[in-house]
């Protein structure tokens, strides 16, 4: 029987690559913005993409940008909250700081929460424990505002698994 058949017994081999497949983030950006123009209605969504040159050619995993765009738009348009999502991204030093802000006051994690603590164990697996996500309200705003923001101290080490 072959694995994969149904009634086959599952394969267990060694831990996978987790992040074999690095993208510069000018490519990483695709898709999370091909999401937010799917999820929201045209008339709800207003996009503003805010990145440096420097940043974009930063190696970042898969899936890691994503879950917080998903949120910039689950918890701001699609709850009725008007004003942009800003995508922005700029290099600090050997690292990148990437932000995404939605309108809509920001309301803490959530409990039974899993997208965050997601993107959060991805990024200390990839970047290691100086490597940070953050949520807050965006103080001085003209409408209560959400950012929840990525510090990547550096390129990822090579050989980083799970």
């Amino acid at each position: 029987m072959k694995s994969g058949e149904p009634g086959s017994p599952r394969r267990r081999g060694p831990p996978r690559q987790a992040y074999q497949y690095v993208r510069p983030l000018a490519v990483t950006f695709a898709i999370p913005l091909r999401l937010i123009l799917t999820m929201a209605r045209a008339e709800l969504l207003q996009l503003s993409v805010e990145v440096a040159p420097g940043a974009l050619s930063f190696e970042v995993p898969p899936l890691l940008l994503l879950p917080l765009c998903e949120n910039a738009v689950k918890h701001g348009p699609a709850k009725g909250f008007r004003g942009p999502i800003t995508i922005s991204g700029r290099q600090e030093g050997a690292g990148v700081r990437l932000a995404v802000t939605n309108p809509g006051p920001n309301l803490g994690p959530r409990a039974g929460s899993e997208g965050l603590p997601t993107a959060e164990k991805r990024l200390k697996l990839a970047f290691g424990p100086q490597a940070t996500l953050t949520l807050e309200g965006v103080q001085g705003a003209a409408t209560p505002s959400t950012q929840a923001t990525l510090w990547l101290p550096g390129p990822m080490p090579s050989g980083v698994n799970t």
